[in-house]
């Protein structure tokens, strides 16, 4: 390769980085936080018993470039099963709309 070849792979790269990352979840999620399931609507846990709320946020930029919704929903996400394993609950629903990175989540005790 040249020069102007190495050049080239090296602007793809330091362009192509941010793209990766924007898609890329940044939240692991713990052990306990694996047995907690995200309920997609209120009707889900009707018959569960409320345990709390928690309030999760995630990085919505990196650097100045805006992350891609379902990247901040999966954090928003990771983050919720978490809080809900240490609040006792086995389920978690979101009870606000996604905004500036930030969501509420109910917590509950379905008996899983």
């Amino acid at each position: 390769m040249g020069i102007k070849h190495w050049r080239i792979a090296g602007l793809v790269a330091v362009l192509g980085a941010p793209l990766f990352v924007i898609g890329c979840t940044f939240v692991a999620l713990e052990p306990e936080g694996e047995r907690v399931e995200v309920a997609e609507s209120a009707e889900q846990v009707e018959e569960c018993q409320r345990v709390g709320r928690t309030r999760v946020t995630t990085a919505e930029r990196v650097a100045f470039i805006l992350r891609r919704d379902t990247a901040i929903e999966d954090d928003l996400d990771r983050l919720a099963r978490n809080s809900g394993a240490d609040l006792g609950g086995d389920t978690v629903v979101r009870e606000s709309e996604i905004e500036e990175g930030r969501a509420t989540y109910g917590v509950y005790d379905c008996g899983r």
